[in-house]
């Protein structure tokens, strides 16, 4: 009697199984975007940035993309940070986005993004590759802005301590920043990195 019990719970339980797998499979290719929210409000952000990945894959929205970019940025992803942003920064309707981004979060996202995607090109590497895009970001918005995307690499570089970068970040913000205050401040920030 106990066997049959025994064999009865084990085939329910094994059934059981079998269904949430089957259940979790159809959520994640179905319903991306709620299993990104999910793991977003979980704090588990290398998932969610993956199913935000499969939501763009199937939607093409800039949104979905941007929200992928920011689930990569929480997830401390240098790799996919550069990755998906270069996308983003790609993306045709980029400037829109930026637009609307900036009206809603009260802040200057085109250089927010910008500046965390430079960071993480720089911390993998491509030094050249994230000042041209600080630099580019900076000259596309015409001023000089408090936490702009040089101020945010500028930060990063001087993290690192790395003299040689700063040399080029301070030529980046000399002939972007005009002659403001705040860019003499940044400079000033970098050539302490520089005399180190």
């Amino acid at each position: 009697m106990f066997k049959i019990i025994t064999k009865t719970a084990l085939k329910v339980l094994f059934a059981l199984v079998i269904a949430l797998i089957i259940a979790f499979a159809v959520a994640s290719l179905g319903f991306p975007k709620a299993m990104a929210e999910f793991f977003e409000k979980q704090g588990n952000y290398s998932f969610a940035k993956g199913y935000m990945s499969l939501q763009y894959t199937y939607s093409g929205d800039v949104g979905d993309l941007a929200r992928c970019v920011q689930d990569c940025i929480l997830a401390e992803d240098d790799n996919s940070v550069s990755k998906t942003g270069d996308k983003l920064l790609g993306h045709e309707q980029f400037d829109g986005l930026c637009e609307s981004e900036t009206e809603r979060l009260g802040l200057d996202y085109r250089q927010y993004i910008c500046g965390k995607i430079a960071c993480s090109k720089y911390r993998l590497g491509d030094k050249d590759g994230a000042v041209s895009l600080a630099k580019d970001a900076v000259s596309k918005s015409g001023e000089f802005s408090k936490n702009n995307a040089l101020v945010q690499l500028a930060v990063e570089v001087s993290k690192a301590k790395d003299k040689e970068c700063a040399q080029t970040l301070k030529t980046a913000v000399e002939e972007c920043g005009g002659d403001t205050g705040y860019s003499k401040e940044v400079i000033t920030a970098i050539e302490k990195v520089i005399n180190g």
